[in-house]
């Protein structure tokens, strides 16, 4: 199932909030956001990750509007707890889904600290999607009768043991870094980003670069601010300074990507300039026809439209080597 579908069969279900955050977790880019959903459930919230799925997906507000609904919305969604031990018993008629959601919260508090790592509130996503899918196999395979197929059956059984795995990793990195205040670190997503994988930039998108630029420059000013503190109080952080040092050269390593490709639009874009130049001398000339005059028109036209493209495409780039977004 592709991004698109995937997403599309969420907005046309029960959107339930938490599988949402999950979507958004794996194909959104604004780091920010992912860290937004995954601590307030708030109307608001719900109404910005509905919109960024819808974008995501590629919907017009016609087309969105135009979704079948294959169930009704939950008409009571959880409110974001602050204090889940004071006003716990305020859900205990509510579904269980609430309050398994508060009990949640009420056991790793630290989730809603400022200081907690964005790793840990992006892994509490994760490790919900996870559960789904071990669910969803696990049914899957018990609902397989004994003419299935081997292959379906190794599929179900990979993606039970995975996701199994998945979750418990998670719950090692939740439960170590509340006894202890620190983090465990044995999660993949804790070294991706000091051990990146080489990748061709040239074959990446436009919007995919601008993407990673951006969370690049978010990610090293988080590390620039968390640095600074150590040095406040005295006290010297590796961890931020090794990150830090990681995404102030990925950052550069991305602007330099968008350089040559700025570079290259600049070429066509004179070369381009140059045409229309041409076009405009020759109908200068009295000797030009009537008929050539019509044929340098449209052609003309189609220069134009290139120049257009190729101008605001340089805008773009310029804007996000900024850093302005």
């Amino acid at each position: 199932m592709d991004v698109k579908t995937e997403i599309i069969n969420y907005l046309s279900g029960p959107r339930d909030y938490n599988e949402g955050v999950a979507l958004y977790s794996r194909y959104g880019l604004n780091l920010r956001l992912k860290k937004q959903f995954a601590l307030n459930q708030t109307e608001t919230s719900r109404e910005i990750l509905i919109n960024e799925l819808k974008k995501l997906a590629g919907l017009t507000d016609e087309a969105f509007s135009r979704l079948p609904r294959k169930a009704k919305p939950a008409r009571h969604e959880a409110p974001a707890l602050k204090n889940t031990t004071t006003q716990f018993s305020k859900y205990q008629e509510a579904p269980e889904s609430i309050k398994k959601a508060a009990r949640f919260r009420e056991k790793y508090s630290f989730l809603q600290e400022p200081d907690c790592p964005d790793e840990l509130k992006i892994l509490v996503a994760d490790m919900f999607t996870a559960l789904a899918k071990y669910k969803e196999a696990h049914a899957a395979l018990q609902q397989a009768g004994d003419s299935a197929e081997m292959s379906q059956v190794a599929a179900e059984c990979k993606t039970i043991v995975e996701n199994y795995l998945q979750n418990h990793a998670i719950w090692d990195e939740l439960n170590y870094y509340k006894e202890h205040g620190q983090i465990l670190g044995n999660h993949p997503i804790f070294h991706k980003n000091e051990v990146d994988e080489a990748e061709d930039l040239t074959a990446m998108s436009d919007v995919d670069l601008m993407g990673r630029l951006r969370s690049a420059q978010v990610q090293e000013s988080k590390q620039k601010a968390k640095v600074a503190a150590a040095k406040g109080k005295k006290k010297k952080n590796e961890r931020a300074e090794a990150s830090l040092a990681y995404w102030s050269a990925r950052k550069e390593e991305l602007k330099a990507e968008l350089e040559r490709r700025k570079k290259k639009v600049t070429e066509e874009l004179e070369a381009a300039r140059a045409r229309w130049d041409g076009f405009m001398r020759m109908l200068a000339r009295s000797s030009c026809s009537a008929c050539d005059r019509a044929e340098f028109g449209w052609q003309m036209a189609q220069v134009r439209k290139q120049i257009d493209s190729l101008t605001e495409k340089i805008q773009l780039y310029e804007t996000d080597s900024q850093g302005t977004f």
